[in-house]
């Protein structure tokens, strides 16, 4: 009973979210990694799909939203920051953004800043 249910579980989620470029594979395998894929926004789905982008880390789940952001956009690609961008909002990314650069050490690359000062200055 269980598995039939778990099963038409992960069918609804094929069939909602056939852009999150999910494969068998990457669905969870027992229930209770199922259960905490469900609890998990975009944001940290990328975190598990892409472990490199904070590879020092051993628990990335414990990270906050501000350093997982710093990390997509020191060490992320354009999509990374687009499902980034989707899960927390313009609004928040610009604020993460703000917050980040206005600290006394960042460690984001002078280019990152300037670029992403000019599309959050065009799109925020």
């Amino acid at each position: 009973m269980v598995k039939k249910n778990y099963t038409f579980h992960i069918n609804l989620l094929e069939l909602y979210f056939p852009s999150s470029n999910l494969t068998s594979s990457s669905f969870p395998k027992t229930k209770v990694e199922y259960i905490i894929w469900i609890s998990m926004n975009n944001f940290q789905r990328l975190f598990k799909k892409k472990p490199y982008l904070a590879w020092y880390v051993r628990d990335k789940q414990r990270l906050s939203e501000e350093s997982m952001f710093e990390h997509v956009l020191s060490y992320g690609n354009w999509e990374d920051y687009l499902t980034a961008e989707d899960s927390l909002g313009i609004k928040k990314a610009h604020g993460l953004f703000q917050k980040l650069k206005s600290k006394r050490r960042v460690n984001l690359k002078p280019q990152t800043i300037n670029y992403f000062n000019l599309y959050f200055q065009k799109y925020a």
